[in-house]
């Protein structure tokens, strides 16, 4: 996923103060490189990409897998499909 400037795989130390630099240059706390992936499916799933391509991405086998282990619901995405009463007047 990550590549040096020859265009090989870094090494996963390197990796890690790497993301221990830009963590700190940006201001936010140091996550580790596997979180990248959790945060990737959340927004990705967030802003409607179907589960099937954000599967695909990560080279899961299955958008189940994908929707149980790194999928994480926002609050605000509950709040935004949250069903108010008054729409459900002549619905008969």
């Amino acid at each position: 996923m990550f590549v040096n400037s020859a265009g090989d795989t870094l090494a996963s130390g390197n990796l890690k103060r790497d993301m221990a630099r830009i963590c700190a240059a940006a201001g936010v706390r140091e996550l580790p490189i596997h979180a990248l992936r959790h945060t990737y499916a959340c927004l990705s799933g967030a802003a409607g990409v179907p589960m099937e391509v954000v599967s695909k991405q990560l080279g899961h086998a299955s958008p189940a897998f994908t929707l149980t282990q790194y999928r994480t619901v926002f609050t605000t995405e509950r709040e935004k499909w949250t069903l108010n009463p008054s729409d459900l007047v002549g619905l008969d």
